[in-house]
């Protein structure tokens, strides 16, 4: 591979990923039509075309969009995952990957080109993947943009067993295998956040691999938070130990309590549903420095990494039935010698709810992605990628919510939007001071204030604050404003 940006047809399979490539569309026309849609998939927060528009002749404008041969998924892509370097310059961000199925379930029957959609992991459903980063800011947890996208199909396999599967994928290169989407992604990441003065890339369990750390750590020259998933041999002072014994030896730097929130949902990796009653947790934090040797033939040549793996680890509680303590073990290339340090690996680790939130805007309880009414396999491609971007808005909201700091209104909303929400925020503010909105009018915060009380938010802190589909319900509401406005 000589190249990071892996530009191919949607279409076709020399390589498993579209990723970007830089080039204009070099039709001003079309440049257009993309702004005009990405505006109405942020205010409709539906995928559905005839939703988004707001009129016949706007809704034949997108699906002419979508099937036109010079609109390429990298470029879409690249134009996805701008962020200004003005907004960055200097600072300290996060990029959160993680990669979420796209099923086409029911649409695959429909699509003119079905035979070009792939399997997802059961190998039966026919779909692709989405494997997304997200910025966002290390002191404030903000989030900035999407900064890469990657989509693959994956070919039926005909592998009889597990056993069978992992003899071909130790068989194959690398950059040929679908893991090589972390570097990838991690690659044209760097680039376009190239004025920050510091990235820290964190996955979760499946990034687990010395190909992936040794890529980032030695030829990157990054830094990375990643979930440890295997109990894999290391060295510490030159003897050979499985890493969970060792951690286990070290000694405690320190407690600190959290509030563990409720959940129910579909767990991604185990498949079953979780649930989980709110709780307080008291958290022990351990961490160790060691060396971890090459683990396949294939890198018999390379030198040792040396990481940090932290521990944070549940301890002291009569958990509800049915619920296993929190346990995470994370490797890191951050220099992790204090208590404070460590904590701190493990606040950006749980941060990672960000990206969990944006696939779930994505999908079946936000812009209803696998509802898509479109005909063909690369126009459902394209479409993926504007969503996400239109997905990451809502997670900006999100953010601001009663942040004083939050990012300026005006990278957000336009001038003409800003006089509607003014008008807005006269007519939904109570009379009592709790239900005033009180955050700084120049900033994002201010709007989302008034976006969550159009979405059905009672404006109490005590209620509950407002979540993802209150945001979609708000910006329904308001783009019909918007509207009006233009015509009134």
């Amino acid at each position: 591979m000589n190249t990071p940006y892996i530009s191919v047809n949607p279409n076709g399979y020399d390589h498993p990923f579209i990723s970007r490539k830089r080039a204009p569309f070099n039709d001003k026309r079309l440049e257009n039509v993309r702004v005009m849609y990405n505006n109405r998939l942020v205010m409709s927060q539906s995928s559905v075309i005839k939703v988004a528009a707001k009129n016949t002749a706007e809704a034949a404008s997108m699906e002419r969009f979508l099937a036109n041969k010079k609109v390429q998924a990298d470029e879409l892509i690249g134009k996805s995952c701008e962020i200004s370097q003005d907004v960055i310059r200097g600072q300290h961000l996060i990029v959160y990957g993680d990669t979420t199925n796209i099923s086409l379930k029911k649409q695959v029957a429909y699509l003119k080109d079905s035979e070009k959609v792939g399997y997802l992991d059961d190998n039966k459903t026919r779909g692709f993947h989405a494997h997304v980063n997200l910025v966002a800011n290390q002191n404030m947890g903000r989030i900035l943009g999407v900064s890469d996208i990657i989509l693959s199909m994956r070919q039926k396999k005909n592998h009889k067993n597990r056993t069978e599967k992992s003899r071909a994928s130790r068989n194959q290169l690398f950059d040929q295998k679908e893991s090589y989407k972390w570097v990838l992604g991690a690659q044209n990441s760097l680039r376009v956040l190239k004025s920050a003065e510091q990235v820290i890339f964190t996955f979760d369990r499946e990034a687990d691999s010395f190909d992936i750390f040794y890529h980032l750590k030695e030829e990157e020259k990054t830094d990375f938070i990643i979930r440890a998933n295997h109990n894999r041999i290391i060295l510490q002072n030159e003897n050979r130990i499985k890493i969970f014994e060792a951690i286990s030896q070290t000694k405690v730097l320190g407690t600190y309590k959290i509030e563990v929130k409720k959940r129910n949902h579909k767990s991604k990796t185990g498949h079953k549903q979780v649930t989980r009653k709110k709780r307080i947790a008291k958290i022990e934090i351990r961490a160790t420095e060691v060396k971890i040797p090459p683990t396949t033939p294939y890198n018999k040549g390379k030198q040792n990494i040396q990481l940090t793996l932290v521990e944070a680890r549940e301890i002291g509680n009569k958990l509800p039935k049915g619920e296993e303590p929190i346990l995470w073990r994370l490797w890191t290339t951050l220099p992790v010698k204090t208590f404070e340090a460590a904590r701190k690996v493990v606040k950006f680790y749980n941060w990672r709810w960000n990206i969990e939130q944006l696939f779930r805007v994505v999908k079946k309880k936000g812009f209803a992605l696998q509802s898509t009414k479109l005909k063909t396999f690369e126009a459902i491609t394209k479409l993926t990628i504007m969503v996400l971007k239109s997905a990451s808005v809502i997670l900006q909201l999100i953010r601001a919510r009663d942040n004083d700091n939050s990012q300026p209104i005006k990278e957000v909303f336009s001038e003409k939007d800003i006089e509607v929400l003014k008008k807005l925020n006269i007519y939904l503010q109570g009379k009592t001071k709790l239900l005033q909105n009180n955050n700084p009018p120049d900033r994002l915060s201010w709007a989302a204030w008034i976006i969550a009380r159009l979405g059905s938010w009672h404006g109490y802190n005590s209620s509950g604050l407002p979540g993802p589909l209150t945001y979609k319900r708000g910006l329904e509401k308001f783009f019909v404003y918007i509207e009006a406005s233009r015509i009134l």
